[in-house]
């Protein structure tokens, strides 16, 4: 509702013999009321859009390849399709409940207002440091490519099956444990692989695959599409081949 449109309101209401001064005292603290409700809501908005995203993120990257659909860019797809049909209006419909209930609570106050509106403020930017922390922080190789042993079919090495009995799962996780890597930003990854030495895995574990390019100082995760640089390489990649024979 507009200001105008609040003025002709109180107009009409039965007290019509309330000052000037009263009825704009009563008008400024309606708009106050309704401004400081619309800034919680953007702020609630935008803090639960940023962990709402960052959640299905991690459904995303964690639960994509056993999507029984191929070719891969199908889930992609999906995947954004959900994010604006479900994330978004779930974010703004939490958003606009919890702002309203904050303002019942008396969160509308000026000064419980400032601090939680600092408060708000604060939380993205330190969550997103998290994010960002978390996601380039060092990690061990089988980390990143994470499989259960006792759930593994059995193992594509350069398009060769090989079974579990030949690649026992603990003797490759325990190659993959001595590795230490970093996620690398797209731009630093140089796709001519043609001089390095390496070997492709895939690792079908209750039927879908896990599958990675290892090369001796990098690697590609294939399931999320994540470059990692090796920190204490270079990878043996010939033991797979003399653990093979």
């Amino acid at each position: 509702m507009s200001k105008d449109k609040l003025e002709k309101m109180l107009e009409t209401m039965p007290q019509t013999n309330l000052a000037p001064e009263k009825k704009k005292e009563m008008l400024d603290s309606i708009m106050q009321h309704r401004e400081k409700s619309k800034g919680l809501y953007v702020i609630f908005f935008i803090l639960l859009l940023m962990v709402n995203s960052y959640l299905y993120y991690l459904l995303y990257r964690n639960l994509a390849h056993f999507a029984p659909w191929h070719p891969h860019y199908i889930v992609d797809i999906i995947y954004v399709l959900l994010f604006f049909i479900i994330v978004i209006p779930v974010s703004a419909f939490l958003s606009e409940k919890l702002a309203i209930y904050s303002v019942k609570k008396g969160l509308g106050k000026d000064r419980y207002f400032k601090i939680f509106t600092t408060v708000m403020i604060m939380v993205p930017i330190l969550l997103f440091a998290f994010m960002v922390f978390h996601d380039y922080k060092e990690k061990d190789l089988d980390d990143v490519i994470r499989f259960n042993t006792a759930e593994v079919d059995y193992y594509m090495i350069n398009d060769e099956k090989v079974t579990g009995e030949t690649l026992h799962g603990k003797v490759l996780k325990d190659f993959l444990s001595q590795y230490r890597v970093k996620k690398m930003k797209d731009r630093e990854w140089d796709s001519d692989v043609s001089k390095e030495k390496g070997f492709r895995i895939t690792i079908y574990s209750n039927g879908k695959p896990i599958s990675a390019n290892i090369y001796e100082n990098r690697l590609q995760f294939k399931n999320s599409g994540e470059y990692y640089t090796v920190l204490n390489g270079p990878i043996d990649v010939e033991w797979v081949e003399e653990y093979l024979e």
